[in-house]
């Protein structure tokens, strides 16, 4: 059985990605900004949950983000990681690409006519096997991703 990471910032990331929890299946866990709005998600999910720091655009917690993201991945060892981002998730995704795991991206409902920061960056260095969007017109301006339909 494939183990997989779920990588989300909090708040609406996180949402959208646990919108999807069913299709997980029973090994999965949860890597999330460590928050007030993400305490107590084990005892909800009834699964594992890693709160990490949010880099928000520093460098030095970047690096603090990559070692925390580092010690879960030798930890846990994911087959594939599923993240809708932001830049949360960095670490985990340079990692899952690094160790070549398999890579799911999904774009935010909120991005209707472009995509994120993050999403634009993981699209251009090609570090996903998929990449899904929830609006068609983002297929034609980005035609390597894939339409999902709507999460939520």
């Amino acid at each position: 059985m494939k183990k997989i990471c779920v990588a989300a910032s909090a708040g609406g990331h996180t949402s959208e990605a646990l919108a999807l929890k069913e299709a997980y299946g029973n090994n999965w866990f949860l890597v999330t900004a460590k928050r007030k709005d993400t305490e107590g998600l084990e005892k909800i999910l009834e699964k594992k949950v890693y709160r990490i720091m949010d880099p928000e655009m520093s460098l030095f917690r970047y690096g603090i983000n990559f070692l925390q993201s580092f010690f879960i991945f030798l930890k846990e060892n994911p087959d594939i990681v599923i993240t809708t981002g932001a830049g949360n998730a960095f670490g985990i995704v340079f990692l899952a690409r690094l160790f070549n795991r398999k890579i799911i991206f999904i774009e935010s409902i909120a991005r209707i006519d472009d995509l994120g920061k993050f999403a634009k960056f993981i699209y251009k260095k090609g570090w996903y096997d998929v990449f899904l969007v929830q609006w068609k017109n983002l297929v034609k301006k980005y035609p390597k991703t894939k339409y999902f339909g709507r999460v939520i």
